[in-house]
């Protein structure tokens, strides 16, 4: 019998029984370490992003490398996804189960389905751990942070925010309230308490229901900005200070409100002593006083620099050299601090300052920009403000204004001039007149005015006089106080003459109520020398004649008779008595054919003719008689008298050759036919003049010695004897004494006054071009030279109804006409300079030199003019120049003209001096320099502006969309309050565009507590990557601190779980008597 050998090996016993032990103890082990480490391994793994993430702060999350790194190529990075290489782990994993499967197949024959499957799992553990080592297994560090939302508010913390819209107060303790006080005091006002608030909140409710609450609440400004968003504070004044402050967004226990409001403030936010110093900045810091200079700087370094110097101190050696170094350092720091905070007081420039600030926080997660400024800005253009608006709309950062300041019209009085003759004789009584303007004063508004007069070896005296201020415009109020000084006892010399207006209750300003600097009235006996000239011996010439024959202790009286023969007599020294018009002009000396010695001229209808003129044979040479007299009157002050005849002033009139002296004359002579008819009125009646407005002012016509401005006239009245409509105040019919004849004339020239015209109300005899009476008294001031006009030779018929009448209107005349001005104290020469500069401005200086013979001085370049300044007390640091003479350039198209120029940088008084070459006379001037301040200048807040620089209210999201309409009821206040306050400072139409009709975010201090609720927070988180660790390459002990596996010990895990494994497979294979 045969025997078939067995199809199935079938294991002896002790395999039997050895295999399934090896396979339960492996597998018990399997179960009871990798399970569990395996599970507590994902879970770990699952957590470690979320706890990263929860804890805002540094930790590890788990990755696959392999997932997340670019792929490389012989150390090239490839431009392709990392997640491709799953699918392709996935295809090798796949072929390697399908190879184990495979392979185990084919062992079931021997060994069975059950141990095939058991070895089988235990190769694909292998394969997917190796897999998963592929897929590179590794934890990387993670730091989790976010970035909160600021708001950014720039306080304008220059010197017109330092200044109060409250009126000056009379008591010198009281003290007024800065606008700066007033940010200050809506910072930390409970809004809650603003009435303006409560109307609002009171309208939107009944609208909207009870959604205006938080508005309202009863946290401050700042707590309410600082609910949502940090704070960050800049300060701007000519500059952007670079060292803002910033606040943190407070925590809830510190936003609420406390039940004390004197309790003290958080740690975050900073208390009001804090804020007064930031927002009202001095020029330096406050140091202490009596402290070495040397340690000043230190003193005001801080706690490390404090430190550094207590180091020093202890250390025994000497160290001198490093404390000193540590000094300058510290100096240096405090200076340019002192600069920056100088800087941020003297301008206010909006437009650099924010476009810097913008720059600056354009990628800050800026919610909005609160800009709290008056809007006056004293530097920089409009296009940088235009260029900050547009930087603002390209970071798309919403500009929040809130406008601070007011315009309250405040009163204010100007002592405008002090007007006095230049020289008067001892005997005179002269008139002073003071003029007084008003700002923002009633036009009935009585002030009182002060003269007070200062007189060689006297005490001062002073005078007062109340005076009544007359409305000019919308704001202005103007009047005049008029003095009559008399001079009883003869005292000569220089009389210095000041004024001031006594200031009214709640003036802002007093330092403009009183006059700059004294006028100078010289008071001496030196004759006036006159020149009579005449065509014929009329009774015009004859009885002034003989007046300033008789009045010889006052006139120096020349004549030039035109008609007379030789041997006339005309009362007077024959040297005196001129046969031609004088031919020369130089400085004043005794010679009568010196035009330069005569004070006043008095024509009484001359022969123009027999004067030369300028012709083509002369021109260019010694000038004419003509032209001396033209530049007599224009450039030395000579007074001129014309007076009208029928005869000469014809033939002036008509004259072509005569133009220059037509030039000096204040009327326009009528040369057309039509004055015919009026020269051959009848003349038998006597007619009144018609005083025109400006005549009452003039003292040289009162007749009576009245003293009195309202009488002035009452002695012109006296001689006329005529009624007077009692509406126009004018003479209509004849008079019982008067004048007979005028010359015709078209009309005063537009630059003269007209103070009396001739009263015949003859519509024939009309001026052609103005269709007025004519005119009869003329004057007006040519060049420097007063000139006075009258219409016909007729004054002698003042003296047959009084001969004193006669004398008083010729002597007071001739007087007024021959004092000239202050600037003639010199015949040699002029010195041009204004009168008021500011700091930094440029000096220009004019200086007109004649010669002896007055004609312009001609110098070598090598002889050039000097101009001396004289500095003001106390400046020691003037050029050197100054004191040894500026040289003045001729001036090539004006001969006898030197011009200079130089630059004030301090303020004060300053004078200057200039010999006049060739002669011992010095020209003088002088002059003020004023601390330029456009600061204080100018206080009137610009709102217009602030609203224009504000975003447009739909550019923003509120906290709350439903307090939208209440929002915009308090933007349409503020906007009413700003085209209220342009149109109180008249400047409607002028600051306002159109852009300013647009709803902008545009806020006052009533309704800035608004902005918080349109300023929502935004937080975005943000994730920084660190190092990356592999976990498959380290120790056994990984999994024992897995957030820091590089502390893991030990063979690493990954051999030692793969050895565990393929051993436990060859074992069984083994048992299993497998190849």
């Amino acid at each position: 019998m045969s025997t078939q050998p067995n199809q199935h090996r079938q294991p002896g016993t002790l395999v039997a029984v050895t295999v399934p032990l090896v396979l339960a103890i492996l597998t018990a082990t399997l179960a009871l370490v990798l399970v569990p480490v395996c599970t507590w391994l994902v879970y770990r793994i699952s957590n470690l992003s979320a706890r990263v993430e929860a804890s805002q702060g540094t930790g590890n999350e788990f990755l696959w490398r392999r997932l997340t790194e670019a792929p490389e190529l012989f150390g090239k990075s490839l431009d392709i996804s990392p997640w491709l290489w799953l699918p392709v782990g996935w295809i090798v994993l796949i072929g390697a189960f399908y190879l184990v499967f495979f392979m185990y197949v084919r062992e079931v024959r021997s060994i069975g389905w059950t141990w095939a499957g058991c070895l089988a799992a235990l190769r694909a553990v292998v394969v997917l751990i190796l897999f998963l080592v592929w897929l590179l297994p590794a934890t990387r560090v993670v730091e989790w942070s976010e970035q909160r939302s600021r708001v950014v508010v720039a306080f304008d913390v220059s010197a017109s925010m330092q200044s109060s819209d409250e009126p000056q107060q009379d008591s010198p303790d009281a003290t007024r309230r800065s606008r700066q006080e007033g940010v200050l005091d809506f910072l930390f006002r409970e809004q809650s308490a603003h009435p303006a608030e409560r109307l609002i909140r009171r309208s939107a409710t009944e609208e909207l229901g009870d959604v205006t609450g938080r508005a309202g609440s009863t946290e401050s400004f700042l707590t309410r900005l600082l609910q949502n968003n940090s704070l960050y504070c800049y300060r701007f004044g000519e500059q952007l200070d670079p060292s803002p402050w910033d606040i943190p967004m407070l925590r809830t226990d510190e936003a609420k409100p406390r039940e004390n409001p004197d309790d003290q403030p958080t740690a975050s936010l900073p208390g009001r002593a804090f804020w007064e110093d930031q927002l009202q900045p001095r020029t330096r810091p406050p140091l202490g006083q009596g402290v070495d200079n040397r340690l000043l700087g230190i003193l005001a370094g801080g706690g490390a620099r404090a430190e550094q110097l207590e180091s020093i101190a202890l250390n025994g050696t000497d160290r001198t050299a490093e404390l000193t170094a540590l000094a300058q350092e510290l100096a240096r720091g405090v200076e340019e601090r002192a600069q920056i905070q100088s800087r941020l007081l003297n301008r206010t420039n909006l437009g650099v300052s924010l476009l810097e600030l913008l720059r600056k926080e354009s990628g800050n997660m800026v919610q909005g920009l609160v800009v709290l400024s008056d809007g006056r800005r004293t530097a920089g253009s409009d296009q940088e403000l235009s260029d900050a608006i547009k930087e603002a709309r390209r970071a798309k950062i919403p500009i929040f204004t809130v406008g601070v300041g007011d315009y309250r019209e405040v009163l204010n009085l100007r002592l405008v001039d002090v007007l006095a003759p230049g020289r008067v004789q001892p005997e005179d009584e002269f008139p002073v007149r003071v003029a007084v303007e008003g700002e923002n004063t009633p036009s009935e508004q009585e002030v009182k005015v002060i003269l007070k007069i200062e007189k060689p070896n006297q005490p001062a005296e002073e005078m007062e006089q109340r005076i009544t201020l007359a409305g000019t415009t919308a704001r202005l109020a103007s009047g005049a106080a008029e003095f009559r000084l008399t001079n009883p006892q003869q005292i000569k010399g220089d009389w210095k003459l000041t004024a001031r207006v006594e200031a009214l209750k709640g003036e802002r300003t007093r330092g403009d109520n009183l006059s700059e600097e004294p006028r100078v009235v010289k008071v001496e006996d030196r004759k006036l020398a006159v020149l009579l000239i005449a065509s014929a011996p009329s009774r015009e010439y004859q009885f002034l004649r003989n007046m300033l024959v008789r009045e010889g202790d006052k006139f120096d009286l020349s004549i030039w008779l035109q008609s007379q023969s030789s041997g006339t007599v005309q009362d007077i020294d024959p040297k005196k008595l001129l046969d031609e018009f004088p031919t020369e002009l130089r400085d004043r000396d005794e010679d009568p054919k010196n035009l330069g010695k005569y004070d006043v001229i008095i024509a009484v209808d001359p022969d123009w003719r027999q004067i030369p003129w300028p012709t083509k044979e002369n021109q260019g040479g010694k000038p004419t008689p003509q032209e001396n007299l033209k530049r007599w009157v224009e450039d030395f002050a000579g007074g001129l008298i014309l007076i009208a005849g029928p005869v000469h002033t014809f033939n002036l009139a008509r004259d072509k050759d005569l133009g220059l002296i037509r030039d000096l004359y204040p009327v326009v002579l009528d040369e057309s036919s039509s004055s015919f008819i009026v020269m051959d009125r009848p003349s038998k009646e006597p007619w009144a003049l018609n005083w025109g407005p400006s005549a009452p002012a003039q003292p040289y016509l009162d007749l009576t010695d009245s003293g009195d401005r309202s009488r002035v006239l009452e002695g012109w009245e006296e001689f006329f004897d005529v009624p007077r409509d009692p509406e126009t105040n004018l003479a209509e019919t004849p008079a019982k004494r008067g004048f007979h004849v005028y010359f015709p004339l078209r009309d005063a020239k537009p630059a003269a006054t007209v103070l009396a015209r001739f009263s015949d109300p003859d519509r024939r005899y009309l001026t052609p071009q103005s269709h007025s009476r004519q005119p009869f008294f003329v004057t007006q001031t040519i060049g420097k030279g007063p000139v006075f006009y009258i219409g016909s030779g007729e004054t002698y018929r003042l003296r047959q109804y009084s001969e004193k009448f006669h004398e008083r209107f010729w002597t007071k005349l001739i007087r007024h006409m021959g004092k000239g001005d202050q600037s003639r104290g010199s015949r040699r020469g002029l010195l041009v300079v204004g009168s008021r500069y500011v700091e930094g401005d440029t000096v220009e200086v004019e200086a007109q030199l004649l010669d002896a013979e007055m004609r312009p001085l001609q110098l070598d370049q090598k002889a050039p003019v000097l101009l001396r300044v004289i500095p003001p007390e106390g400046m020691t640091d003037a050029p050197r120049e100054w004191s040894e003479g500026l040289p003045l350039k001729a001036q090539s198209s004006r001969p006898g003209w030197y011009s200079g120029r130089f630059q004030v940088r301090r303020s004060g008084r300053y004078g200057l001096e200039l010999k006049v070459p060739g002669s011992i006379e010095v020209l003088s001037g002088r002059f003020r320099v004023d601390s330029l301040d456009p600061e204080r200048d100018d206080l009137r807040p610009n709102f217009a502006q602030l609203h224009r620089m504000a975003s447009e209210s739909k550019d923003v999201r509120l906290v709350d969309e439903r307090k939208r309409p209440a929002l915009m009821q308090a933007l349409n206040s503020a906007r009413d309050r700003m085209l209220a306050q342009v149109r109180a400072m008249g400047l409607a139409g002028k600051d306002t565009t159109a852009e300013n009709d647009l709803d902008r975010l545009f806020f006052d201090l009533d309704t800035a507590h608004w902005i918080p609720e349109c300023l929502p927070g935004e937080i975005v988180p943000y994730r920084t990557e660190g190092r990356v660790t592999d976990l498959w390459d380290k120790g056994i002990t990984i999994f024992a601190d897995l957030d820091h596996p590089e502390k893991a010990s030990g063979p690493p895990w990954v051999l030692v779980v793969l050895v565990v494994l393929l051993s436990g497979e060859w074992l069984a294979r083994k048992l299993l008597k497998l190849a």
